[in-house]
């Protein structure tokens, strides 16, 4: 299911998602966070993205890119009838579409709704319990040293969800894209990854109580990195991360951002290096 928040903030509109994919025959892959991810947003253009949730994201995303360059009209129609097509079938498929043509726009698309929701800045799709989780801590982050930095209260409200497994639904990478004044870009966010079950010991000491975390015992505790390269002009869709504790990189490329190529890099830059040459995709990183 997974879930996508888009909100309109500062005159642009930021969108973040997860990548997991759950697949209801294989629990095998669906533990696969990192090797079966898929990015839930898509750049169709230079001002318009869309965040996708439900079933078969990747025949969702081959269709999306075949009308990318659709006016906005005809892209909320299309959508519409790929979800009311996906729950005739018995699927389910939801779309958040940003648009900054001319000014922001959201739209939450689905099998019995296409709502405009410019007015209340803010759509999202799936998950429920993920949404009010991913709400609860939006909302905690109003206060604090990055209270007005709305950039950042999107992504790490998401990262909470992705880091410390709060919804089976939601997992994997987090993927953020912004309207950055000429075209909707990815960002290059970083992330530590740590044990997703931690418990507090107490210990008592001459100078007073500490505090401090670990795994319990039978969790692992092993974490890792994860950095983002973000495609630029001509490729702006294109998309790659990067663990490094893996020597391992997943790159979506703008023509056919459904598939990752697994790549065996020792560096981000060695990684932007073979995303140009020899994939064609230009990297930001």
């Amino acid at each position: 299911m997974s879930l996508v928040v888009a909100q309109i903030h500062d005159g642009r509109i930021s969108l973040v998602a997860d990548t997991k994919i759950t697949d209801y025959n294989d629990v095998t892959k669906t533990r696969r966070v990192l090797t079966n991810a898929v990015p839930k947003i898509l750049i169709l253009r230079e001002r318009v993205a869309v965040g996708i949730t439900g079933d078969n994201h990747h025949l969702v995303l081959q269709k999306l890119v075949e009308i990318r360059d659709e006016p906005l009209a005809v892209l909320r129609e299309q959508m519409h009838e790929i979800a009311v097509r996906w729950d005739s079938h018995g699927s389910v498929v939801s779309f958040v579409l940003a648009g900054m043509e001319p000014e922001a726009q959201l739209w939450e698309i689905g099998p019995d709704t296409a709502e405009e929701r410019t007015a209340y800045n803010r759509a999202w799709a799936g998950d429920l319990a993920a949404y009010n989780y991913f709400r609860q801590r939006f909302d905690e982050s109003a206060t604090g040293y990055y209270s007005s930095d709305m950039g950042w209260r999107l992504l790490s409200s998401m990262q909470w969800l992705t880091s410390f497994n709060v919804v089976e639904s939601v997992g994997g990478f987090v993927t953020r894209a912004c309207f950055t004044g000429e075209s909707f870009k990815f960002i290059g966010d970083f992330a530590i990854v740590g044990p997703w079950l931690m418990e507090m010991i107490r210990e008592e000491t001459p100078e007073g109580a500490k505090l401090a975390l670990r795994p319990p015992r039978g969790i692992d505790p092993r974490g890792y990195q994860v950095f983002t390269a973000t495609g630029r002009t001509p490729t702006i869709s294109a998309l790659a991360y990067f663990v490094p504790q893996a020597r391992r990189a997943w790159l979506f490329r703008h023509e056919t951002p459904w598939e990752s190529v697994g790549l065996n890099v020792s560096s981000l830059a060695e990684l932007l290096a073979v995303g140009a040459s020899e994939y064609g995709q230009n990297l930001d990183g």
